[in-house]
């Protein structure tokens, strides 16, 4: 079977919009063999790519860790990455060494995909905002305040200036709040964070139903942790009803 880059990422697609996470990694897997079996590196380091986001967002270090292991072994042999997927790949990878706790392995790669950013001819606002995010969620690890909260603030422009990256800009709020919380700030300072980010939750706009979904599920945690608990139960409804109408089909 020839591998289609689009079949991949629609057939990958399908089960997460089911939350259906076995029917995903089985995906993964048959696509990597397809790629594989083709010679295609390319290909591989697209379905590894992927992998390193599953495994992280399922929790399953090893996994996760082996990926990332076996991404970079690939890349060394491989020539044909464009600028912009590097950087995708390294932020992927670095954020997913930072949620096991590998945090200065971490910031070698968000390093890295900070000198490919800063020497690209193009401005990617969403990967650079994406960047900025996941940084300082790695430097909040690190207990470097100060530099995390520029970078929020920095992802947090980047988000507001682009209307293509609103839910990003929600995420970007909540993320914010839970800093000020360990920077030991007012509460009414995380409230407005998380005020802000509700508007955006609540508004009706013409989001992909996919990634509301999954912006509200991520953010859902943490109005539970500050005791808003009818918010908590109001996204997880809105993903609910998305997964659960995906399941039906």
């Amino acid at each position: 079977m020839y591998f289609s880059n689009e079949d991949f990422i629609n057939e990958l697609d399908s089960f997460f919009a089911k939350e259906d996470m076995p029917g995903a990694e089985k995906c993964l897997l048959r696509w990597k063999g397809i790629a594989e079996r083709g010679g295609n590196t390319g290909a591989v380091i697209t379905v590894l790519n992927e992998s390193v986001g599953f495994y992280r967002n399922t929790g399953d270090k090893e996994k996760a860790l082996s990926a990332v292991n076996e991404i970079n072994e690939y890349i060394r042999i491989y020539k044909g990455l464009n600028e912009r997927k590097y950087a995708v790949i390294l932020i992927n990878c670095a954020t997913t060494l930072s949620s096991f706790g590998e945090n200065e392995k971490a910031l070698l790669y968000y390093n890295k995909a900070e000198k490919i950013l800063n020497n690209s001819k193009d401005s990617d606002f969403q990967v650079i905002a994406s960047f900025c995010n996941n940084k300082a969620l790695c430097l909040q690890k690190l207990k470097k305040y100060d530099e995390a909260k520029k970078l929020f603030e920095k992802a947090l422009s980047i988000d507001r200036d682009n209307d293509g990256l609103i839910l990003e800009y929600a995420v970007t709020c909540v993320n914010i709040a839970c800093l000020y919380e360990e920077m030991e700030y007012d509460f009414t300072e995380i409230e407005k964070m998380l005020d802000a980010a509700m508007s955006v939750l609540k508004n009706k706009r013409n989001f992909s139903l996919a990634k509301y979904a999954f912006t509200c599920r991520k953010c859902a945690p943490a109005y539970g942790h500050f005791g808003f608990f009818l918010d908590e139960l109001f996204l997880n409804r809105q993903a609910d009803r998305y997964y659960e109408n995906n399941r039906l089909l």
